[in-house]
């Protein structure tokens, strides 16, 4: 009869949503247990390499030497908003040795490419053992623009440079460092993309 014939159509439709529903459950459980893991190890690798530089009994140039992961005695000049969005770029380079000198080039180790993500830590000149995982470390959070043999172009959340650092103050908190850092916000969002993607209509 049609009530039947319509009813066993139905059953197979939840059957069919049920498989789907099961599917795209275990394929973002198992692509967010791969991301939470990645984020784990990169995480571990940036902490380790940090503390062992200043706690291990490394050399913390070391940093910018040789692994180039950092740079030291930076300064920061506003360069504008970013067009359409709620960022501010930076321009990020070494302290110039006098007040008419031209700024000192990059470290040619450096391996600050565009997208990095990185931090920017508030410090004193010639200052290595101040680290964004010091207790109470002024810092901000950016993505790399930008680069060139003298600088570093970052994007940073519109007037957070401004807030934590209060940029113009004094010379004396005109010192930064800069890690290529990681990125539990850009985690988040890689996490909530896999579970809108795998998201069934209702």
């Amino acid at each position: 009869s049609s009530s039947s014939s319509s009813s066993t159509s139905g059953r197979r439709r939840s059957e069919k949503r049920t498989r789907s529903y099961n599917l795209l459950s275990a394929y973002s459980t198992r692509f967010i247990s791969w991301l939470e893991d990645e984020y784990r190890i990169e995480e571990g690798e940036v902490i380790n390499r940090i503390n062992n530089a200043v706690e291990g009994g490394g050399d913390p140039m070391d940093l910018e030497t040789v692994s180039g992961e950092c740079v030291y005695d930076m300064t920061m000049e506003y360069r504008g908003r970013v067009l359409g969005g709620a960022g501010e770029i930076w321009r990020i380079t070494k302290i110039p040795p006098t007040s008419k000198s031209q700024p000192p080039p990059l470290p040619s180790t450096s391996k600050f490419s565009k997208n990095d993500i990185i931090v920017i830590t508030k410090t004193s000149l010639n200052d290595y053992f101040q680290t964004p995982l010091s207790e109470n470390a002024q810092k901000v959070e950016g993505v790399v623009s930008n680069t060139g043999p003298y600088y570093i172009d970052a994007v940073v959340k519109q007037g957070e440079v401004e807030v934590t650092f209060g940029l113009g103050s004094g010379e004396g908190e005109k010192a930064f460092r800069v890690d290529r850092f990681f990125s539990d916000v850009t985690h988040a969002r890689l996490c909530g993309a896999v579970s809108e993607l795998t998201k069934l209509d209702e």
